[in-house]
């Protein structure tokens, strides 16, 4: 008897080819389920990218994709260190994750394990070292730990592969300021300005200008009517009238921080501590003792109140009132020379 074509069942090299084209088609779906959570976690809707992810790892339990994904979304959720479980199961799966690194720093960082994170920002730098956020974040990890120096030094490796990053300069000026070296790190900025888009660092710039003590240039900035910062800022006007002051125009310093206290519904104590400042130096006592009383009503600054009330007091005569107030300054504060210097002069 011939037996029935078929009768035996599927060949083994079918069931191969079934198995084979029903993982493609697996592949195929759970592909368009990654693109669908990376939509939704990218939209913030959290609970739809996790059944994503859990999808796809249910029937690919080692999927680093889906791994990234569900580490990423459980991140956002601050179940972080679940988040931490599955970016390692995802470098377990494939080593060469350089993100699962870099979310891996992110998360130790924000434990304050710095050491930590500097391993695995450099880690992930290492994996893909033309990745400007990666580099940076290496740096960003090293002033953490207070190496300033190495910082700098780790600048100075990255900075030929990324010659045409205005991010890098600007961090390269940041870790030049906190290196204490005020004019390199204007300089970069200047730099950093030039190719990024129009004012986006000029603020910084204003800034550093005051830092360099360029003041004159740091005017000039203010003065620029493009440049992206809003003349009403009350941290820039105390700046634009300690500018003036520092260019020997204090009457014009005093003329705007008298404004901008009139004007203001509530005056910040900086805001009379500059005051106090420019009228010093542009002989207004009125203001000074304006500015004092200003200050200690506010109860900030009691150092400097007291010494604008002094320098009020004796520009009226009343020189027992003004070595009260400067001895007041000198006994909360040793160093404040000036307050020093009015008493030797009271005392002549």
């Amino acid at each position: 008897m011939w037996a029935a074509v078929g009768c035996a069942g599927p060949s083994q090299r079918g069931v191969v080819a079934r198995k084979a084209a029903h993982e493609r088609v697996g592949r195929v779906n759970s592909g368009i389920a990654l693109e669908q959570g990376e939509r939704s976690l990218r939209a913030g809707e959290f609970t739809e990218a996790l059944r994503a992810a859990n999808g796809i790892l249910k029937s690919f339990p080692d999927d680093a994709p889906a791994l990234m994904l569900r580490g990423r979304t459980l991140q956002e959720m601050y179940r972080t260190e679940e988040a931490a479980a599955n970016f390692r199961a995802a470098l377990a799966s494939d080593p060469s994750r350089a993100d699962a690194w870099y979310y891996l720093g992110v998360i130790h960082e924000r434990f304050g394990r710095v050491a930590e994170a500097a391993e695995a920002f450099d880690s992930a730098a290492c994996l893909e070292p033309a990745n400007l956020q990666y580099a940076m974040a290496g740096v960003e990890a090293l002033v953490a730990q207070g190496d300033v120096q190495g910082a700098l030094d780790r600048i100075h490796e990255v900075e030929t592969r990324f010659e045409f990053s205005h991010q890098l300069m600007h961090l390269h000026a940041e870790v030049l300021q906190l290196a204490d070296r005020p004019d390199e790190a204007f300089a970069w900025l200047l730099r950093a300005e030039a190719i990024a888009p129009p004012g986006h660092y000029r603020r910084d710039l204003v800034l550093a200008a005051f830092e360099a003590r360029d003041y004159g240039k740091c005017l000039a900035l203010l003065s620029d009517s493009a440049d992206g910062v809003a003349p009403e800022d009350p941290e820039l006007v105390r700046l634009r009238a300690r500018c003036l002051a520092m260019v020997g125009r204090p009457i014009e310093a005093r003329d705007l921080m008298s404004e901008a206290t009139e004007w203001s519904e509530k005056p910040s104590a900086a805001d009379w501590l500059v005051l106090g400042q420019v009228s010093w130096l542009a002989g207004d006592w009125g203001r000074v003792g304006l500015a004092g009383r200003q200050l200690e009503t506010l109860r900030e600054y009691p150092v400097d109140a007291a010494i604008f009330l002094g320098g009020s007091a004796q520009s009226t005569g009343d020189f027992s009132a003004a070595r009260v107030q400067f001895g007041r300054a000198l006994a909360q504060d040793p160093s404040r020379v000036a307050a020093e210097h009015m008493l030797a002069q009271l005392d002549r």
